[in-house]
């Protein structure tokens, strides 16, 4: 998700970063994403998604990789997205 742009354009998809680095290492990462409620921590040992623990894919071939990059724009075709 991103900020700026998806915020002004009212687009609810945006997050606010926000981050802990202490001694040059990250301790703490948080970026809630308030307008679809979901809220993303990070620590060391592990990261969350509105408190509930994340893990790793099992998966390991790279043909099972889903890539994609993109800039939202209103009015866009979900289906064609």
């Amino acid at each position: 998700m991103g900020g700026d742009v998806n915020a002004v354009r009212g687009i609810p998809e945006w997050n606010i970063r926000i981050s802990l680095v202490r001694d040059g290492r990250p301790v703490l990462a948080l970026p809630p994403a308030p307008m679809v409620g979901e809220t993303f921590t990070a620590v060391a040992g592990g990261a969350f998604l509105n408190g509930e623990p994340l893990r790793v894919s099992a998966k390991t071939d790279p043909a099972a990789a889903l890539v994609g990059t993109g800039q939202a724009r209103p009015g866009r075709d979900a289906a064609r997205a």
